[in-house]
């Protein structure tokens, strides 16, 4: 396989996962109540309107609107175009590696992470992962893949057997 078409098959391949894709909407769904907009019922449909945006352009774009105080959710058109703004005023690469991606030995930006880790007591992005989990298991929100599991452990016996796989398959 050339170069070119290994370049051809990469720009096809998902930036975005539908398992980040899925923390995502419930990331909305959790501080936006009564949302209409990002059900199970629409997650298909909007999956393929995002999933050529980098995880960290996605991420950006919520976080942004959501630093704007808004009161009513933000329309999936809103999103899409606060990425294509955010993928453009980075370079206008979007299939470039994300933003803060660690490469071999390499510290990357990773600060924006850590500051969200340490503000809200996480030790750990797993450990944040995990009590997002359990919450939504509270709420009787979790996802039909993960109906089987229990998150009702406190993190500190947690800790020990929890791991999940990120888009990559790579388990933390």
């Amino acid at each position: 396989m050339s170069n070119e078409q290994m370049n051809l098959r990469k720009a096809a391949e998902p930036l975005l996962s539908k398992e980040e894709f899925i923390l995502m909407i419930n990331w909305i769904n959790s501080r936006w109540v009564n949302n209409p907009v990002y059900t199970r019922e629409n997650l298909k449909r909007y999956y393929d309107d995002f999933k050529n945006f980098s995880p960290d352009t996605n991420w950006t774009a919520i976080q942004d609107m959501y630093d704007e105080g808004r009161k009513w959710v933000f329309t999936p058109s809103e999103w899409k175009k606060k990425c294509t703004d955010l993928m453009l005023s980075w370079g206008g690469n979007n299939n470039e590696p994300p933003k803060g991606a660690i490469e071999s030995g390499i510290k990357g930006n990773r600060e924006g992470l850590r500051r969200y880790l340490d503000e809200n007591g996480y030790e750990s992005f797993r450990h944040a992962v995990y009590m997002q989990l359990q919450k939504t298991q509270k709420m009787g929100n979790l996802a039909s893949y993960q109906q089987g599991n229990d998150y009702s452990a406190p993190w500190e016996e947690a800790k020990e057997w929890f791991t999940f796989a990120m888009g990559t398959g790579e388990k933390l």
